[in-house]
């Protein structure tokens, strides 16, 4: 495979059972399979390959959690000097293997400059998901390019 070719990722389950199921050289194959195992928790991610980029100078990966309010429950710098492509999801807090009713948060994974920024981008697409009535559990975006 070439340079710029993708893949797709076919997962399924949440948390501790989060698992690939395959992968797949066209979104379509993919899909299909989705839709043969029939549950709520699959989904098809495109991966491009080959492309893993140093973290542009001035930005850091950061992991922001924050309610539909735009409460803000959590904003981490994290470690990693290859840059995954932003992307965001919406999930529930668990307290002892029990989701806890209205508790869904997006949790998103953004490069950015510091900690404010980090929150913006996150308060900016959780006004986006919202705008879009696509604020539930197990919503998930597709990543997206870097700053």
């Amino acid at each position: 495979m070439s340079k710029g070719q993708k893949v797709y990722l076919l997962t399924d389950g949440c948390y501790s059972d989060y698992h690939v199921v395959g992968v797949y050289s066209t979104k379509q194959a993919a899909e299909e399979v989705r839709v043969l195992i029939d549950s709520e928790d699959a989904s098809v991610a495109e991966c491009p390959l080959d492309e893993l980029k140093p973290i542009p100078d001035g930005f850091s990966l950061w992991r922001v959690e924050m309610g539909r309010d735009g409460t803000v429950l959590a904003a981490e710098q994290l470690a990693e000097r290859v840059a995954e492509r932003p992307s965001f999801g919406v999930w529930e807090r668990y307290e002892r293997g029990v989701p806890v009713q209205d508790s869904a948060y997006l949790q998103g994974w953004v490069l950015a400059r510091d900690q404010e920024h980090a929150i913006k981008i996150t308060n900016e697409k959780r006004a986006q998901i919202i705008a879009e009535n696509n604020w539930h559990v197990g919503y998930q975006e597709p990543p997206t390019e870097e700053p």
